[in-house]
């Protein structure tokens, strides 16, 4: 019941499956995560809400375990009832049996979409000034606090006849 408990009260979702991908065991957060009843996942593959193309996000990481090496992290993307793609982080531990083969696998997971969308939107950001900055029809001379310069654009390297390398 302690167990039990612990497991049912995590924010992660936890779930165990079978080597085709079929749900044996979900907790609360799963479900919740999920927006299904704990009926209609148990017994179905949770492949079924990865997109088709990104399955391999998955199978590839599993494909790596090995008895010497049972656990794997790795992200992928989910599809939400609403349609609405999710990314989530898994920790994914291998279950053997005496001859080494893969029985089940052990589950914990977090949802990591905010994560990811931040990250996504300081690399647009980056590449947006980036692009200022080679585009510009201005001189940009970026110096570091001693004084050296550390970078300029194009323009400024048309202007002064000199090429980053040259002066840094």
């Amino acid at each position: 019941a302690r167990y039990r408990t612990v497991v049912e009260d995590q924010t992660e979702m936890i779930c165990r499956y079978l080597p085709d991908g079929t749900i044996t065991f979900v907790n609360e957060a799963y479900c919740r995560n999920a927006g299904r009843r704990r009926e209609e996942l148990i017994g179905v593959s949770f492949k079924e809400r990865i997109p088709r193309e990104d399955v391999r996000t998955v199978e590839e990481p599993l494909a790596s375990l090995s008895p010497e090496h049972p656990i794997v992290t790795y992200q992928r993307p989910v599809v939400k009832p609403d349609g609405e793609v999710h990314w989530q982080q898994w920790t994914d531990r291998a279950i053997f049996d005496r001859d080494g083969k893969v029985v089940e696998y052990q589950s914990i997971g977090r949802d990591i979409t905010d994560l990811v969308r931040a990250e996504q939107a300081l690399r647009d950001e980056r590449d947006f000034a980036e692009s200022l900055i080679e585009t510009a029809q201005t001189i940009v001379l970026v110096l570091d606090t001693h004084g050296r310069i550390v970078r300029f654009n194009p323009y400024m390297e048309e202007i002064s006849g000199y090429k980053l390398t040259e002066v840094q």
